[in-house]
């Protein structure tokens, strides 16, 4: 993706944007439903829209914790199913009798940084506020958008897809990464190794072209003495190349060279070491 030039804000703003008119018909069918068949859910149409702007954020932001795009979406399928459906019945239980409603107030919160469960548990307080009122010792029933009901679905909901955002941004631009290795890499660095007896003639020929291009623009793709290493297991070493639009392009190398670690680093899975 960085390697075609394309933007990485105009990348998800667009899947944003997408998966926002993914979600928007079933949702609008559920709303549509409320009203439909008359239940008693008033209001919980605002949660359901909120819903529908920070769902798409948890998930990219949570898919960044893993490397296997399989294992991310098997692991989200069934935290929905966990988070979204069990945990918001359990602790509806909790809630209703009151040898447990204090223990379900304490846990309730913990999960609220999850959408599906803000969304579920708030759909849930705004359906049993008979019952709540009833358990709290109150005569009249409470906002569907109180504090006391849907509200904290409403503001962790809102909250969340500025927080999304934000550590999407932070993940995509590898701020993180990039102070752990400066720190660490840089500082203890073997020197490089100085082979040029036994390097091609045409691989010196492309390494002092490209570090004779001041002007980035000049070339799309600009690769010079890129380093990388493990600890002191050395995966890369001085390799530099620069790549013109429509240009075909490939690494060769034995096994263990550093082809995929080279265009890791391009991609952005990797920080270079050096280079």
């Amino acid at each position: 993706m960085i390697v075609s030039g394309l933007n990485l804000p105009a990348y998800w703003i667009s899947h944003y944007i997408l998966d926002i008119a993914f979600q928007a018909p079933p949702s609008i069918c559920a709303i549509l439903g409320i009203k439909l068949f008359n239940l008693d859910f008033p209001d919980a149409w605002v949660v359901i829209l909120v819903f529908i702007f920070a769902n798409p954020l948890f998930i990219y932001a949570f898919s960044c914790l893993f490397k296997n795009e399989s294992s991310a979406s098997i692991i989200i399928r069934a935290s929905f199913l966990l988070i979204g459906t069990i945990l918001p019945t359990a602790i509806q239980f909790l809630l209703i009798f009151p040898s447990t409603v204090k223990v379900g107030k304490v846990i309730r919160w913990i999960f609220y940084v999850f959408p599906i469960y803000s969304l579920n548990i708030g759909i849930s307080n705004i359906a049993n506020r008979q019952i709540m009122s009833l358990v709290n010792g109150k005569l009249t029933l409470d906002d569907p958008l109180s504090w006391d009901v849907a509200g904290p679905s409403l503001v962790f909901l809102g909250a969340s897809i500025p927080l999304y955002w934000i550590l999407l941004i932070i993940y995509e631009s590898k701020i993180l990464e990039k102070c752990i290795h400066f720190g660490r890499d840089r500082e203890n660095l073997p020197q490089e190794i100085d082979n040029d007896k036994n390097v091609d003639e045409d691989i010196i020929e492309e390494e002092n072209r490209v570090a004779a291009i001041n002007d980035d623009t000049q070339v799309p793709v600009k690769v010079n003495r890129v380093r990388k290493y493990y600890g002191n297991t050395r995966a890369v070493e001085r390799v530099s190349f620069g790549l013109e639009y429509g240009e075909c392009f490939a690494l060769l190398g034995v096994s263990g060279a550093g082809k995929t670690t080279t265009f890791k680093c391009l991609t952005g899975e990797e920080i270079p070491s050096a280079g």
